[in-house]
């Protein structure tokens, strides 16, 4: 559902091009290939996308439960240095921990596996920057500063044949991908909010933010 949620997304911007192109060659009006045509498949396809894709990302938020709010509690309280985030797969399975005590991911029916690991990863590392010292919707910024310099962190995905790496963290800084972040945003609350001015949003409170709070939130 992630996935056909995407596909959707991306076939509006398709064709709010396409409508571009064909209102300015005079194609303004007609059925199907107008401007006006476009630009009605365009809005509908964003709109069930986004819909799709927020409902899918927050279904598989709600899998997280008690073993994994422990792990992102550890992956927090470790700052410094250059370290690993290590998910290794075994039997079609991603799990994450100590080799003796892994925490097993279920991510059945997500299509951005890595992607979501890589979200959980991030969020981790981010809540001690965050809690209780920035508004709780920076957790979801594309960029995040604050962290010591020199510090690297990784995110590892080890297969049967071969390795991935991901950078989450280096010289201080937090990136997150596209994917990544639309993941964390689907249970971030807004910055701006009808009826509220400007700055008074949810997203703008500066509260204590960890993993069972953000997995707990409305």
């Amino acid at each position: 559902m992630d996935l056909l949620g995407l596909f959707l997304i991306v076939s509006s911007v398709a064709c709010f091009v396409a409508t571009g192109i064909l209102n300015t060659t005079g194609h303004e009006y007609g059925f199907p290939l107008s401007g006006l045509a476009f630009l009605f498949f365009g809005i509908l396809s964003l709109g069930i996308g986004v819909l799709l894709t927020w409902l899918a990302f927050r279904l598989f938020l709600r899998r997280l439960g008690a073993p994994h709010f422990s792990l992102s509690g550890r992956i927090s309280g470790r700052w410094g240095g250059s370290r690993d985030i290590v998910f290794a797969k075994d039997g079609g399975v991603w799990s994450c921990g100590l080799p003796h005590t892994p925490v097993p991911f279920n991510l059945k029916g997500c299509f951005f596996k890595k992607q979501f690991l890589i979200a959980f990863a991030i969020r981790a590392v981010r809540y001690p920057v965050v809690s209780g010292k920035l508004p709780i919707a920076f957790l979801g910024k594309r960029t995040l500063t604050g962290f010591p310099k020199g510090s690297r962190i990784e995110a590892v995905f080890q297969g049967r044949t071969r390795e991935k790496r991901v950078t989450l963290v280096q010289d201080g800084k937090s990136k997150c991908g596209f994917i990544a972040l639309l993941i964390i945003k689907s249970k971030l609350p807004p910055r701006l909010e009808k009826y509220k001015p400007i700055g008074k949003g949810a997203g703008n409170q500066v509260t204590r933010i960890n993993e069972e709070i953000y997995i707990n939130s409305p």
